[in-house]
């Protein structure tokens, strides 16, 4: 449940966010779209993509979507009834790699069904991801006041849903990541909160002990940390 409101003057537009985290396994990701099972066959094994998540995407739009990214090579997972729109929305997986990204922001502009706004988002998540950095650094106490909690609840997508997309260099919301102790049960799907809210626009901090930062700090790749 996130804590905090959504920021003044900024417009919910889509939920969306980079989901993959080094090591990832796109079949998850690949099945909550509701793709069909030789579809993820054919798409889980691309290698050298940025993976996105959108949630509830037009069908319309999803197959237009779909369309321009296939004709650059890239590859785009939708719900299987979307072809027919026999549903309203889809949830998308958009895999693609840098250089097809930037040839799909352009293509998506003019067209309709949310696409613009879909393709100003990608702009700045992408933007962001490539300012995702390794360096950690220490909070002072008279920081933490600011800080903003958000308790993950082990979806990702519904954690993430109020959080409108932001650009990470102009934006200062630090959001205290309250893991407690779920690393100890699934470190991988905390670096995935970390970075999924870092593409959106934010910078992270955790709570670990001294002895755990020097082995899990750099994996996590946390913006900040909160001393004990």
């Amino acid at each position: 449940m996130l804590l905090f409101p959504i920021l003044e003057g900024v417009t919910l537009m889509f939920n969306a966010f980079y989901c993959g985290q080094g090591l990832w396994d796109s079949t998850s990701w690949l099945e909550r779209t509701g793709s069909d099972q030789v579809g993820i066959n054919k798409m889980k094994n691309k290698a050298n993509i940025i993976p996105i998540f959108v949630e509830h995407l037009s069908c319309p739009g999803a197959n237009a979507l779909k369309q321009e990214i296939l004709s650059i090579g890239g590859e785009a997972a939708v719900h299987k009834y979307t072809i027919n729109c026999k549903r309203d929305y889809t949830d998308v997986l958009i895999l693609a790699t840098p250089q097809q990204y930037k040839l799909l922001i352009p293509k998506l502009r003019p067209q309709y069904w949310r696409l613009k706004d879909l393709s100003q988002d990608l702009k700045i998540l992408l933007a962001n991801i490539n300012k995702i950095v390794s360096k950690v650094m220490v909070l002072r106490e008279e920081d933490l006041s600011n800080l903003k909690i958000l308790r993950p609840t082990l979806d990702l997508v519904s954690d993430l849903r109020e959080l409108p997309i932001v650009s990470l260099e102009e934006n200062p919301t630090i959001i205290n990541l309250a893991i407690e102790k779920l690393w100890q049960e699934d470190v991988f799907l905390i670096r995935e909160y970390n970075l999924a809210l870092q593409s959106k626009g934010y910078q992270v901090a955790i709570k670990i002990t001294r002895e755990e930062q020097h082995l899990l700090a750099p994996f996590l790749q946390v913006n900040y940390l909160l001393a004990e």
